[in-house]
Formats: C-alpha cells, structure tokens, sequence
C-alpha cells in the first residue's frame, strides 16, 4: 500500500483478485485505524474528511488533504470502491462481487457486445450479469441469492416480465429470457416446485407468472418456455446462430417434449413471425387453440 501511495510502478506488488472492493476497503482502512461504512467511492468531501481524522495517521491533515485527488487515486490503484453508476450495474452488488469477478463480467459484456451490436445497451449490463452467474462457480453466490431476493432484485425481475410483455427483437428476446432464467435459478430451489404446469398449460402458467403471480413452478414454467423459444429460433433462423448467453442460460439436458410444448412454440411463433406483443400473440395462440380443438372434436363426432 505505501509503495502503491509513494506513486510505484512495482508489478511484482499485484493486487489479490479475490477480495471484494468492500474487503479491500476494510483491509486498507484497519491499517489507518479508519472503520469504512457504507460503499466507499460513494462519500463525499466531507465524510470521507471526518473518517479521517479519526485517524492517528491523518488527524493532524485531513482539513488539507485534497480528497478528491487521493479518492481518486486510491481507487485505480487499490480497487476498494466503484464510482456511481459504474457498469450501470446494482452497487450493492458490485461492492459484494471479487475484483477478479467483476472483470469477468466485463469480459462477458465486451464479447457479447461485439458479437451482437445491437444489444449494447446499458440497461442489458445486468442481463449479462445474470447470466455469468450460469457460467462460474463463484464463491460469493450466497450473496448473488441474496441480492436476488432483495427489493432490488424482485425489482429487476418485475422489469424483465415487463419487458418480456412488449414488442422485443429476436436477440433481445433471447437475452432477457436468459436472464429471466437466470435469476430464477439464484433464487432458493422450493421444495413444492411442481414439473408440470398449474393452469392447464405452460403457456397459461407464463402468462401468470408475467402479470405477477407465484405459482410455485417457476423454474420449470421459463425452463420450458426458453426451450420452446428455442425451438422457434432454429425453425425460423437456419442461418443465424443461437447466441451463446442462451445455451449459458439453459446449462441443461434438452427435456423430453411435453404433450403441452406445440402450445409454447405456437406463442412463439406468433410473436416472433406477426411481431406481436405478449398479449397480442397469447390471444392469438388461445384463438389457434380454440379452433384446433373444435376441429378435433368434430372429426371426433363424424367418426
């Protein structure tokens, strides 16, 4: 630490990638006899000032001390907090993730980026987030459940479904489902969770779970409906790839086909084909169903 403050190039002094900014925090603020509350980076002038001076070390400056220059400094080089906004990701999260963490998640966004333009977008960062919680094994995934059951987290769900019941392009489609799976898939596993659908099918099941309601199969309902919107994606796109974030997502075998699954893929069919709303394309598949159905049982009564 001092020869990072002496202003040393010295790469043989790397900094532990594992520590959180928060830990990395508390262990540079303990050497300066300085408790650090709350996220540091967040501060102003004048909190950071009167930590301080409680300090042995710097009781006798802090008045002089140019905070600004030395907050910025001891950012860049100690990595102990983030600026607001930074990554455009919850700072909660941010400060309970490794260093060496959050540079994978911005490896992940650098790549996914790249290879789909269109998706840059600083609300789809903690899409991507979620979805690098599918890929590693970390060792703060506690935290990330945690996170997830927050007002903050449930927060960020209730956004996905949102986004999920308006008109989206293809590939954002497969990015918030991704993360939609995701999240799920941090929250705690229900012992009551049901593999089969509670309102006839999967498709009424997803409706439901859009508008709001808890069923108790969640993570088997968007299991299903990501499958089947992949199932719509290769029959539609022979030429275009499958992005990789939703394989990510899926991280399992390829169910078995449900009797129920022609009704998931017909929804997606309608949405992606017509470009149509959740709405739009429920009603429609509903309508697909009805006349499906009164066919059947006709031919049923001729026979």
């Amino acid at each position: 630490m001092l020869m990072y403050a002496r202003g040393s190039d010295n790469m043989s002094h790397s900094i532990d990638l594992d520590f959180t900014a928060k830990e990395n925090a508390d262990i540079y603020g303990s050497l300066v006899d300085i408790t650090v509350l709350g996220h540091f980076g967040s501060f102003d002038s004048d909190k950071i000032r009167k930590a301080l001076s409680k300090s042995k070390l710097f009781r006798s400056i802090a008045l002089s001390l140019n905070i600004a220059e030395m907050t910025r400094a001891m950012k860049s080089s100690f990595f102990i907090g983030y600026p607001q906004g930074y990554l455009n990701l919850p700072p909660d999260l941010l400060h309970e993730l490794s260093v060496g963490e959050i540079k994978g998640i911005q490896a992940l966004m650098s790549h996914t980026y790249r290879v789909q333009p269109s998706l840059c977008q600083p609300e789809n960062n903690v899409l991507i987030l979620l979805c690098w919680s599918s890929m590693v094994q970390s060792p703060h995934h506690q935290r990330l459940s945690e996170w997830a059951t927050s007002n903050d987290g449930r927060a960020l769900y209730r956004q996905m479904c949102d986004s999920i019941l308006g008109s989206q392009t293809l590939l954002q489609f497969s990015l918030t489902l991704s993360g939609l799976l995701c999240y799920q898939k941090l929250l705690p596993s229900l012992s009551e969770d049901s593999l089969q659908p509670s309102t006839g099918y999967y498709l009424a099941d997803f409706n439901e779970l859009l508008k709001g309601k808890c069923l108790g199969n969640e993570r088997t309902v968007y299991s299903r409906m990501v499958f089947s919107f992949l199932r719509a994606f290769d029959s539609l796109n022979e030429y275009q790839k499958v992005p990789q974030f939703l394989v990510t997502a899926l991280d399992e075998n390829t169910p078995g086909l449900h009797i129920l699954d022609g009704i998931s893929d017909a929804y997606w069919l309608c949405r992606i084909q017509e470009r149509l709303d959740h709405r739009d394309a429920f009603i429609m598949t509903q309508q697909q169903l009805s006349t499906t159905w009164s066919k059947w049982l006709t031919a049923d009564g001729e026979n």
